[in-house]
């Protein structure tokens, strides 16, 4: 086992914990993971465990508490978020016009840049530097911009800030995150950038024959899938604007789709509108493997969430991202569950029934 740390959000520790029945950190690239800790109420430390707390499971694991729960058999359930789950208490409220109260004259918050531009400007308007001082998180600063990320235009009113993340990250392929900075005693919004493992000297691959997986399986459902988007935005009859996306599928390979867009006036906004309609209902490509801690390629040493592997079966091989890995401790061994997604194929199915390794 391992010592979790407790601190508060001025970097002040609260308590050590090194007893513990069972925990589960699930750490996402585009989402905000999540954690279940369970202890004995009475074990040292767990006076400590309260909402608005931090866990860390080490320096780059940061984790907010929110949920606590005393079950019957006397053990404490502690569950929450990772740190950048503090996104889910804000929406994307638009700047204020000019001269405007704080209850009215909203329009829209429209950016067009690259991805991590993106994120760096809506949380820069909504956690970092907002127009109401009350909707500051304290001791939160941006990272440099690097523009890493696709270039798209992007518009929010009222969406929930993690929500629009988790859209910018799937549309472009670059994961955000939260951490902690020790050094400076502040915690750094930042984009996150998965390595490419599928070629050269970098090359991860899950397969049996790799010793680190099992019973990898592949399955293709074009039912439900569209290729063509009508997507309709500001007017009304014939003077509504209609956007046609991806019209270049032909014969019966073509399948459409009719997509509302509200009052959005800008082409650009609409062809991004239809784009990620397609992209919701494309073809679903299934990987399904069991994965085993153990072989050439191992979690933590040789790849990590967000990196992009190669998995390989008899269908041949795919290229997924990870997007999610889930650590369970239980009983000294851990346990591992990975989520793949969009890179370039869609997974959807989890790895399941990981093997437990001694820790």
């Amino acid at each position: 086992m391992f010592t979790l740390q407790i601190i508060d959000f001025s970097f002040e520790k609260l308590a050590e914990i090194a007893q513990f029945e069972s925990l589960q950190i699930t750490r996402s690239y585009f989402g905000t993971g999540g954690f279940s800790l369970t202890l004995h109420p009475d074990a040292r430390g767990a006076d400590a465990l309260a909402p608005g707390a931090l866990l860390l499971v080490d320096e780059t694991k940061a984790f907010l508490i929110e949920d606590l729960q005393a079950l019957s058999r006397g053990a404490l359930t502690v569950k929450g978020c990772m740190l950048k789950g503090l996104c889910k208490r804000r929406v994307c409220v638009p700047p204020l016009s000019a001269g405007a109260r704080e209850y009215q004259d909203f329009g829209w918050d429209r950016f067009t840049g690259s991805a991590e531009a993106a994120y760096l400007h809506y949380a820069e308007n909504n956690l970092i530097n907002p127009d109401v001082a009350a909707r500051t998180v304290p001791n939160l600063i941006a990272a440099e911009n690097q523009n890493r990320g696709e270039t798209l235009p992007w518009q929010a009113r009222f969406d929930r800030l993690d929500t629009l993340f988790a859209a910018i990250g799937g549309r472009t392929g670059l994961g955000w995150d939260i951490v902690p900075d020790f050094a400076q005693h502040k915690f750094l919004f930042t984009a996150w950038e998965g390595a490419d493992r599928t070629a050269g000297d970098a090359l991860c691959l899950i397969a049996e024959e790799n010793g680190n997986a099992a019973d990898v399986s592949y399955r293709q459902i074009l039912s439900g899938s569209a290729t063509t988007a009508y997507v309709g935005g500001a007017g009304e009859d014939e003077e509504r604007f209609i956007l046609c996306g991806g019209g270049d599928a032909q014969g019966i390979s073509r399948r459409e789709l009719w997509a509302e867009a509200g009052s959005i006036e800008d082409a650009d906004l609409l062809l991004l509108y239809a784009q990620n309609a397609l992209l919701e209902t494309g073809v679903k490509t299934t990987v399904t493997a069991t994965l085993i801690d153990s072989g050439a390629c191992r979690y933590g040493r040789d790849y990590d969430v967000g990196d992009t592997v190669l998995v390989r079966g008899r269908f041949g091989s795919a290229a997924v991202r990870i997007t999610e890995m889930t650590e369970t401790w239980e009983n000294g061994a851990r346990r591992l569950t990975a989520n793949f997604g969009d890179a370039p194929v869609t997974v959807n199915t989890l790895l399941k029934q990981l093997r437990q390794t001694p820790r």
